[in-house]
């Protein structure tokens, strides 16, 4: 019955309608929909950065929730693929360069 219901309106029909009937639902949001929506922009919930495999400009949700004492940043994209292995295998776990060097040989990294 529901989903019958729910094929006859629209999302924003369905949200208004059952928010009218003090039944709480919202709308889940398309990326487009949150990038285009004054309430996420009022809140600088976007940040921008240059993307480390395409290097374009990319515009993506940032961290949230905000914090005052610990507030949290967008520092990079995603790194390009194995940018980290030198500081992953070699400084975090201490392998050795001609281990890393297996590694790649191998086509594990």
């Amino acid at each position: 019955k529901i989903k019958e219901w729910c094929s006859q309106r629209t999302a924003k029909e369905i949200e208004e309608t059952l928010n009218a009937h003090r039944v709480p639902a919202s709308k889940v949001n398309k990326a487009s929909d949150a990038l285009n929506s004054e309430h996420f922009k009022a809140r600088n919930n976007f940040v921008t950065y240059t993307d480390q495999t395409s290097g374009e400009e990319v515009t993506a949700f940032g961290v949230v929730p905000h914090m005052s004492e610990t507030p949290g940043k967008v520092w990079r994209g995603a790194p390009a693929m194995g940018q980290d292995n030198e500081l992953v295998y070699g400084e975090l776990l201490g392998y050795s360069e001609e281990k890393i060097a297996e590694l790649k040989e191998k086509g594990l990294i």
